[in-house]
């Protein structure tokens, strides 16, 4: 989803389903690492929602290392 995301095909809701998706993986696991990855991307989605928001409108603040290399 955050690969769809970043290639500029996401939607407004999937930053939403980002986080209903952490929040119902935690705590609802047999292996820890369940939320172990769930708790960081709530705080993610939570603290850092108008990044997510900037991405969708174009404005994306994260340069892929092809890209720092091609403007050189």
């Amino acid at each position: 989803m955050l690969e769809r995301f970043h290639a500029g095909l996401g939607r407004h809701e999937d930053i939403d389903l980002i986080g209903q998706l952490s929040k119902n993986m935690l705590g609802r696991t047999f292996c820890a690492l369940g939320d172990a990855a769930a708790m960081p991307t709530i705080s993610i989605v939570e603290k850092f929602r108008n990044e997510f928001e900037d991405h969708l409108q174009g404005r994306c603040a994260y340069k892929s290392a092809e890209a720092l290399t091609a403007s050189r």
